[in-house]
């Protein structure tokens, strides 16, 4: 399963494809997650193996809700991307901004 945040206005396809692509290669064969990375992983554009679903029921029920704290105990792949492309947007004032800043 792919997720992607809905506040990242300048995700652009090839770091979608990025992120797929270690997802279908051998680097992520063994993964139960596949994540981007850019100054930090970015759970939020991510590829999951339904392998990892009895793990996250497990956080869920136990009341975790930060993904990148839900990503401890998994096999993670991480795939480096530009910061610009996962850079999001809380305000208003972010999307004005524009993604290099």
């Amino acid at each position: 399963m792919l997720v992607v945040a809905c506040d990242l206005p300048w995700l652009d396809g090839a770091t979608v494809g990025a992120v797929l692509a270690a997802a279908r290669s051998g680097d992520g064969v063994d993964a139960d997650a596949v994540v981007a990375r850019a100054d930090r992983l970015e759970p939020l554009l991510s590829w999951w193996s339904p392998a990892a679903i009895d793990h996250l029921r497990a956080c869920f029920a136990g009341g975790e809700r930060a993904v990148h704290v839900a990503l401890r105990g998994l096999t993670v792949v991480a795939v480096d991307v530009a910061p610009s492309a996962v850079r999001n947007v809380n305000r208003p004032e972010d999307l004005r901004t524009g993604p290099t800043r």
